[in-house]
């Protein structure tokens, strides 16, 4: 008995030795990926010792802020950590926060579905960023941890679907996402491209009740990261991510709207309702503006927070301690 227990015990060790071995070493190949742009943006984030405005949330705003803009216009350093809305709220939380200092003006800019729609502790995508970013281990709450096992194969698979579209892409001499993102964490590789986004059908099979309570709870998990934000002397700010006006759900973000106006009030900035827009202006998704858009939907930002007393005076007194 002693001995089929140690040879299964031997078993399973090696078996999750490989497995995580295979796991971070794909993840190691494949940091030219999306994902990657994570090591632009922690270092642009831990070299900022002054008062800085911090961006957080999904692809949207990897795709469609300009930070160096708004950087001029606030008067304030600025940095973009978004990269993908299905790695979840507290992930974007958890990776900046010991980077947040007094006076510092956290951004989280939602998607739709943030609020009831993808877990605050994320989906796949977090695990294969994990892959390519060892250090962000630090980041994952226990529920993260505990969910792990079950997804390391399926990010060691798509990490190895990568390298064959990698090396199509050195073959080519053609950039990588990382390779054609700034040092704010914009990505600018679609500059000059035109919309190729095309609208498909809404889906409304889903149950309004559910959605419902995950827009409620979403909204608690909020409050939860805002006490955090405020125990640190920081100031935490709701803005909304631009949707194609095919894909935009207006009862859903309607309800949304005034949920999180009525609980975040005055520290929010705008509307969704007030970020539909048309679908020309999207590049290849509902959430990812054409290049020629981004100017516009960083003034839409700037406007949001000058046309709030609050946010107007907060954005003045950290500018001027700067």
């Amino acid at each position: 008995m002693k001995k089929i227990i140690y040879k299964l015990s031997l078993f399973f060790f090696l078996v999750s030795f490989v497995i995580i071995c295979s796991f971070f070493i794909t993840g190691m190949m494949t940091t030219n990926h999306r994902l990657g742009t994570t090591y632009i943006k922690q270092d642009r984030l831990s070299s900022i010792k002054q008062n800085k405005i911090i961006l957080i949330g999904g692809s949207n705003l990897h795709y469609g802020m300009n930070s160096e803009l708004l950087e001029k216009e606030l008067g304030l350093n600025v940095v973009n950590m978004g990269i993908q809305g299905s790695i979840g709220m507290a992930y974007y939380f958890n990776e900046i926060i010991d980077q947040v200092k007094k006076n510092d003006i956290v951004i989280f800019l939602a998607e739709p579905a943030h609020f009831g729609m993808v877990s605050k502790d994320g989906q796949q995508t977090l695990y294969n960023l994990i892959s390519k970013y060892p250090q962000g281990v630090k980041y994952l709450n226990t529920n993260q941890i505990v969910s792990s096992p079950k997804k390391l194969g399926v990010a060691i698979q798509e990490n190895i679907s990568y390298l064959l579209t990698l090396f199509a892409l050195k073959i080519n001499n053609k950039q990588t996402i990382l390779e054609k993102t700034n040092h704010w964490g914009d990505y600018e590789g679609h500059k000059g491209r035109g919309s190729v986004y095309q609208s498909k059908p809404k889906d409304y099979s889903f149950d309004m009740e559910v959605l419902k309570k995950g827009i409620t709870q979403s909204i608690l998990d909020l409050q939860e990261m805002e006490k955090i934000i405020k125990s640190k002397d920081a100031h935490l700010l709701i803005g909304f991510a631009p949707i194609a006006k095919s894909a935009a759900y207006d009862d859903v973000l309607q309800i949304i709207d005034a949920e999180v106006a009525a609980t975040f009030y005055p520290t929010t900035l705008g509307s969704f309702t007030k970020y539909i827009l048309p679908d020309e202006k999207f590049y290849d998704t509902h959430h990812h503006l054409i290049y020629d858009m981004r100017d516009r939907r960083t003034q839409m930002l700037i406007e949001n927070i000058m046309e709030n007393e609050t946010t107007a005076s907060l954005i003045k007194t950290v500018s001027n301690q700067y």
